[in-house]
């Protein structure tokens, strides 16, 4: 994983910070490859306890067709806050979990080669 301070903007570590959200322990974290300009669309999430109050729930339209609509704080960083959350422990099922979702795209910054596939046989 590519460090915090690559990764993250100040403004989404100040926010993570003022809700108490820890960045070195996501809920998810996940890779879904390189985009045409060779950058790596990465995003995950983070839970909190907590409700929106105010604002607009990052998962919207219907029930059968819900479509994620981020917040954007640069062209390349995006995010949002959604009351429908995935994976939560059991533990807590009568408390109100939000979802502090993240998306963005990095370079690539193992210093191996870039993999060209996924496929453990070759």
């Amino acid at each position: 994983m590519a460090s915090i301070d690559q990764v993250f903007l100040i403004e989404f570590v100040a926010i993570a910070s003022a809700l108490g959200v820890d960045l070195k322990k996501p809920s998810e974290l996940t890779h879904y490859g390189s985009g045409k300009d060779g950058r790596h669309i990465t995003g995950g999430f983070y839970h909190l306890i907590g409700r929106i109050l105010d604002g607009a729930d990052l998962l919207r339209g219907p029930p059968d067709f819900k479509t994620f609509e981020f917040e954007r704080l640069t062209p390349k960083f995006e995010f949002g806050f959604t009351s429908s959350a995935a994976l939560v422990p059991s533990t807590f099922t009568a408390t109100p979990v939000l979802q502090l979702e993240w998306q963005t795209t990095i370079d690539w910054c193992i210093p191996d080669t870039e993999p060209t596939s996924c496929d453990d046989s070759q």
